[in-house]
């Protein structure tokens, strides 16, 4: 490994590299990124917080909106305040080490401990910007990498309701704005944002086989508003057969839905002011999208009322994959179903809902071995 130095404008560079070649072409890369301010005057002298705010502007436009202002928080939030005055030259994998433990232990509101998870985000994205800065040669190493601090173990929760408590809801809604909206949450298994994205030209409802395709996902942004954006994943663009009671609930909700419209058309005002050339399948009293915060709130409200506990909108979706999985569903059909990238991620979010299916699997693979055929069971 060679190491080679000059001096530009004032300023001493270093860098490291095998053969001298590579060596000295990473210092003329690294001097000039620096002097003629590519790399936003940054040098191994800068602090993280400086690194942070460098990166977060060079990523102004790149990838999905969600995404880049989820990163800047836990930036902001997390990362800069524990680690943001140490000099990139100085910080160490103990560091990362201790950002996590102290998040673990009074890092959120009021000095409460955050979920694992959270931390694992703050790990992951001060990971991003140390490598962002080793590529520059503005670090030597990563010191947030999974070779030098392991992300902290999370114990996946997935909460489902039972028949009888989806039975008890489905009864306490009957009169509630939101019961179609819930109703496609259990049988389609949408993720909020896609549900609450849908148009009606999503919809095919008077064809002979019904279906629904997610195109894209909605949310609101602080600053930005409702923004539409492309689905979690590929495979999360799909089209869904849909059942005949959920059609004939969705045909006359869009009735509903049209008589309202022309009603307030009438009087003057305009339906959908928000985005006029989009008809959305789940709209507010005016035509505009439903906050899923509002839908979220309004769940909670509905089936505490039906006395079966507080349920979020993705808890919906997992009640639909918990009754595809006591109905039969295999595993491969589900993850096509609900959208999921792999079916590793199926599996390793649903597979403890599905014992009966071992048990079953168990006695085929016996009564096999003892000579029974399929008829004879």
């Amino acid at each position: 490994m060679w190491r080679v130095s000059k001096t530009v404008n004032g300023r001493k560079f270093y860098a490291y590299g095998y053969p001298l070649t590579q060596a000295w072409e990473k210092l003329n890369r690294k001097s000039f990124g620096v002097i003629s301010g590519v790399f936003g005057e940054l040098s191994e002298s800068s602090r993280v917080d400086e690194l942070a705010e460098h990166y977060i502007a060079q990523r102004a436009n790149d990838g999905k909106l969600s995404s880049r202002k989820h990163s800047e928080r836990i930036l902001r939030t997390y990362v800069v305040p524990h680690l943001g005055r140490l000099t990139l030259d100085k910080v160490t994998p103990a560091d990362v080490s201790g950002m996590m433990r102290t998040l673990g232990l009074k890092g959120g509101r009021n000095g409460r401990k955050l979920s694992p998870q959270t931390a694992n985000h703050a790990k992951k994205e001060s990971s991003a910007i140390f490598d962002w800065a080793v590529k520059r040669d503005l670090m030597k190493r990563n010191p947030a990498s999974d070779d030098f601090v392991k992300s902290l173990k999370v114990e996946k929760t997935v909460r489902a309701m039972t028949q009888e408590e989806w039975l008890e809801v489905k009864e306490h809604s009957k009169h509630e704005p939101l019961r179609v909206l819930i109703e496609t949450a259990v049988k389609t298994g949408l993720r909020r944002g896609e549900l609450l994205a849908l148009t009606w030209d999503d919809l095919k409802l008077d064809s002979k086989r019904p279906t629904l395709t997610v195109r894209r996902t909605i949310q609101r942004i602080s600053d930005h508003g409702f923004v539409l954006t492309s689905p979690k994943t590929k495979l999360s663009r799909r089209t869904l057969d849909l059942h005949p009671a959920l059609v004939k609930d969705l045909i006359a909700y869009r009735k509903s839905q049209d008589e309202k419209r022309k009603t307030l058309s009438a009087s003057g005002m305009k339906w959908g002011e928000m985005f006029p050339k989009d008809r959305w399948v789940f709209a507010n009293g005016i035509g505009n999208p439903i906050e899923g915060n509002y839908f979220g709130k309004e769940l909670k409200r509905i089936t505490d009322e039906a006395g079966v506990g507080s349920w979020t909108p993705h808890e919906l979706r997992h009640t639909c994959a918990s009754f595809a999985i006591a109905s039969g569903v295999h595993l491969k059909e589900l993850q096509e179903f609900l959208g999921h990238s792999s079916i590793k991620e199926t599996a390793d979010t649903y597979a403890f809902l599905y014992p009966a299916s071992r048990v079953e699997t168990t006695m085929k693979i016996g009564d096999f071995a003892d000579g029974k055929s399929f008829d004879q069971r």
